[in-house]
């Protein structure tokens, strides 16, 4: 196996603490030479394992009861006998942990948000989707004309998008288009239904990389934690390649139909900056992903690779999000900083601890595709969520609601 201790160094460890006879034995049942192998030498034993296993789920069928009793223990899992966790057996959870991807320990500054939510009450026309859905289309009209003027110069309203109606702008100098999304309730993070679901479609698929798809999603993206946003502005789609000149040069093209810009995280940075706008937090993020409350994958109901195909095949603007923001499944920068999983989240749609630089992606699956496993679909789900470090990814801008202007 092709492994890389860098990234799965708790496998490594975990192994290291077994006592070496057992160490010899489970060599010996991987097919392993040890001749070269000086007695004493763990590590050795241990890199002999890993290159001749085939995945990590065989290294499990090698691993005996009293083998993650060892593991379990030396890697702060616990002890079996006190082990309580519903829907996760103990040999699975020292499985899990051991071979969890390594995040990295550094953590970078926290700075303050940008996010500045303090006028979003005085919008209560978009305090929710059904508050939104009760006005007639002349108030509607009315509502984005007062929205306007209390953006100030530069920004127009233009209509009313998609089946929520919801207000269009543009920035003038920027050649940028917003839509007002309201505020709402919902569900973040991998639900345990979902949870079921990435774990039957992994079985379905009975691929190795659809399991950790699947595992990594359910560990980075729960709890699941009800979430009360106020509106907010966002783009309606990722910085593209007009708009892209007019902010800074350290940018690249993505060469597609969409003409997506990618932004590494300075950059990104420096790009709200430059337009008086922000990044979108994470529970934003997934509130549009979502719908509100009515998705859990960027392509619907739709299968995945037609709907992928579909959409890159398209025009940017030709995509069918309820919402009527385009791009979402490029992957985007978000403003939260990386925590590995939602355990403390904020409830109110804030940025939580956000990093002097951005370290977090949602979504990404179509910049993998075409797709060389069914499992990389799963960067579809509305959950999706990812650490980044010096990599370049679009930017997709947001902005608080102003002051209301009478």
């Amino acid at each position: 196996m092709d492994y890389d201790i860098t990234e799965y160094p708790r496998v490594y460890h975990g192994l290291c603490h077994l006592p070496e006879a057992r160490l010899i034995e489970i060599a010996n049942k991987a097919g392993a030479s040890l001749k070269s192998i000086k007695p004493g030498l763990y590590g050795q034993i241990v890199e002999s394992i890993l290159k001749h296993i085939e995945s990590f789920d065989e290294l499990k069928t090698l691993l005996t009861p009293k083998d993650f009793d060892i593991i379990g223990q030396k890697n702060s899992i616990g002890d079996r006998k006190t082990w309580n966790r519903p829907y996760l057996d103990y040999d699975h959870a020292v499985f899990v942990d051991m071979t969890r991807k390594s995040y990295g320990v550094v953590q970078r500054p926290v700075r303050t948000s940008a996010r500045n939510a303090s006028h979003a009450d005085l919008w209560l026309e978009l305090a929710s989707l059904k508050a939104w859905s009760k006005l007639e289309a002349s108030q509607k009209t009315k509502v984005a004309k007062s929205l306007a003027r209390s953006l100030g110069d530069g920004f127009t309203f233009v209509d009313l998008v998609g089946p929520h109606e919801l207000m269009r702008f543009q920035h003038t100098a920027f050649k940028l288009h917003f839509i007002a999304i309201p505020g709402g309730k919902y569900s973040m993070g991998l639900t345990d239904d979902e949870k079921k679901e990435l774990t039957r479609l992994a079985k379905k698929h009975g691929i190795e990389e659809a399991k950790y798809f699947a595992r990594d999603i359910a560990e980075t993206a729960r709890p699941a934690h009800e979430v009360k946003l106020p509106p907010f502005l966002c783009a309606q789609t990722p910085i593209t390649g007009a708009q892209g000149k007019k902010f800074t040069k350290s940018a690249e093209l993505l060469e597609s139909n969409h003409n997506i810009y990618w932004y590494g995280a300075k950059a990104a940075l420096q790009l709200t900056e430059q337009s008086a706008t922000r990044l979108p937090t994470e529970a934003e993020w997934e509130y549009i992903a979502r719908a509100g409350a009515v998705r859990t994958w960027l392509n619907g109901e739709e299968d995945p690779q037609e709907y992928t195909s579909r959409i890159l095949s398209a025009k940017l603007l030709e995509d069918d999000h309820p919402f009527g923001v385009c791009g979402l499944g490029w992957g985007t920068w978000v403003e939260d900083g990386w925590h590995l999983g939602y355990k403390n989240a904020p409830v109110d749609g804030s940025a939580w601890e956000p990093r002097d630089v951005p370290n977090v992606v949602r979504s990404g699956g179509f910049l993998s595709h075409p797709w060389q496993t069914p499992g990389e679909e799963f960067m579809l789900h509305c959950t999706y969520r990812e650490q980044v470090k010096d990599r370049e990814y679009p930017v997709l801008l947001a902005k608080d609601l102003p002051k209301r202007k009478k």
